[in-house]
């Protein structure tokens, strides 16, 4: 099970940046859950956060299934796994946000915690409320900026790469 990123906000975290479960780097390289992993889906979501004014002192990346799933079923994994998030959140006083990455990151959010249950980050409103408002959106996986999705219109017309930012956008302004 990878760990947290030191570089990030630890316990003061305000956002809680959630993927599935960890990546192949992260379980098999670095051995930290990290935007500075050496992979493109990490640079991009630097990249993203940064253009979105949020700052890595406020943010802590994590996974809904913190061991790498590789072939095991998905859904059965995060309600595994549900202990392991809760004492995460318990962990986490200062939390404003959670921002699920992917369709499959929010699913097991959703199976780990379904009082609590993800919107889509990128429509108005979607940060309002008590705290933890919890949002999702496109992964930041290279397949969705630069590849085959990145011009690909999805359910409202927005690109994978304009929710993310919408999303991102909107947690910023939640800490404002």
């Amino acid at each position: 099970m990878p760990w947290f990123d030191p570089a990030g906000a630890g316990v003061d975290a305000r956002v809680l940046v959630l993927g599935r479960d960890p990546s192949r780097v992260a379980h098999a390289a670095t051995g930290f859950i990290s935007p500075d992993n050496p992979d493109p889906t990490a640079d991009n979501m630097s990249w993203l956060r940064d253009e979105a004014g949020l700052r890595p002192t406020e943010l802590i990346h994590w996974n809904v299934v913190p061991w790498f799933i590789g072939d095991h079923d998905e859904k059965g994994e995060a309600r595994r796994s549900r202990p392991w998030l809760e004492k995460v959140l318990a962990f986490l006083p200062r939390l404003e946000a959670v921002v699920c990455f992917g369709e499959l990151a929010a699913d097991s959010w959703n199976v780990a915690e379904p009082r609590n249950r993800c919107r889509d980050g990128w429509r108005p409103g979607a940060c309002d409320g008590p705290p933890p408002a919890v949002v999702w959106c496109a992964h930041t996986t290279n397949r969705n900026i630069v590849g085959a999705n990145r011009t690909r219109s999805i359910k409202d017309g927005l690109n994978p790469e304009e929710r993310i930012r919408e999303t991102l956008s909107a947690v910023a302004q939640r800490l404002r």
